[in-house]
């Protein structure tokens, strides 16, 4: 249950418990204030604790009705209806009930020989107190019904809000496997014609990987050094085409074992980098990995290649629709005349 559950409850619990007693003493105030122009009525510990019961009574049984009502009448659908039934019923029963007590136990005294007769004003103020006792005691649990389903409407509307949530990051997860089999594949043919012994290794590199996309790629967050080690076995297949023009240097993320990023998200990113930058000329590429205030940042200087720069184009907005449905934080894209520089939030591993 809810911490706000919880305390929802616990306010309920103890209004049944004082409300009734509120009610009854303002009643009774009432009493000793018009007793100051008549009679005062007669006063026992006995009588205050039968009136207290019976007020008590009325406060349970309007408590019943309420639930009656949840399973008759929808708040949702009928709204005024509800009200007026259950201020209704409160105020008819707290009338029934009180007379059902007053009218036998006033024949009852006056049979012992009490100087008194039962009329209609000692009727008519039995009705005015459980006018009153119903109104009152039904316009609290109004108050306490109208504050539950405002909470249940809310509990739904947070519950859709995780399940939309939910789908749109299944849907992120299931289009990045597609985006990395291309691109892997692409890899392993490339091999194929001048170096089929190599491609039969990549191949079992690229085993390992789907391993770990298998294992991991359902999950929300990982822990950085799985994701690290993924990475290398990736960089396998990468060095495979490009040879060792590729060169990743990776620091500062030994300190920060007990950090998660996304599944996945290095591979992506590197991808990004080896999409649009030239590496087979001049003196290669060298990417920097690095781990700092609580953040990742992968850089590279920019190189552009010539000609086909084909590519989804759907790396880095994975990424930054992931980051949206996981974090508050967003990464950080950065690009200037000589540097391309994208940096990602750690997030605090699940417990």
């Amino acid at each position: 249950m809810k911490p706000l559950d919880v305390r929802a409850d616990r306010i309920e619990t103890w209004a049944r418990l004082w409300v009734p007693a509120l009610v009854a003493g303002l009643a009774l105030a009432s009493i000793e204030l018009a007793a100051m122009f008549d009679e005062p009525p007669g006063r026992s510990w006995t009588a205050l604790g039968l009136y207290l019961i019976n007020i008590y009574v009325i406060a349970e049984a309007i408590r019943a009705i309420s639930r009656y009502l949840d399973r008759r009448v929808s708040w949702k659908n009928a709204g005024a209806l509800r009200v007026v039934a259950q201020l209704g019923l409160s105020v008819a029963f707290a009338c029934v009930y009180l007379l059902l007590i007053y009218v036998p136990l006033k024949l009852y005294e006056i049979a012992q020989g009490a100087d008194d007769v039962l009329a209609w004003p000692h009727i008519a103020f039995t009705l005015l107190l459980a006018l009153i006792f119903g109104t009152a005691l039904a316009a609290f649990q109004l108050l306490f019904d109208f504050f539950r389903q405002w909470r249940a409407a809310q509990a739904e509307a947070e519950q859709q809000r995780l399940a939309v949530t939910r789908a749109e990051l299944d849907a992120l997860k299931a289009q990045i496997n597609p985006h990395f089999l291309f691109n892997s594949f692409n890899t392993v043919y490339g091999l194929i014609e001048h170096d089929p012994e190599r491609a039969r290794s990549v191949l079992l590199d690229l085993s390992d990987i789907f391993r770990y996309v298998l294992l991991h790629n359902h999950l929300d967050l990982v822990p950085l050094p799985q994701e690290l080690a993924f990475l290398e076995a990736y960089l396998k297949i990468l060095r495979a085409r490009h040879g060792e023009g590729l060169q990743v240097r990776v620091s500062g993320c030994d300190d920060v074992t007990a950090s998660a990023i996304p599944p996945m998200t290095l591979q992506l990113l590197l991808e990004n980098v080896v999409c649009h930058n030239d590496i087979e000329s001049g003196p290669g590429l060298h990417v920097d990995i690095r781990c700092e205030n609580d953040a990742l940042t992968v850089s590279n200087p920019i190189r552009a290649r010539r000609g086909d720069t084909r590519g989804t184009g759907s790396g880095l907005s994975h990424i930054q629709a992931r980051y949206r449905l996981l974090s508050e934080r967003e990464i950080r894209i950065e690009h200037n005349a000589d540097v391309f520089r994208v940096t990602v939030p750690l997030l605090p591993c699940a417990p």
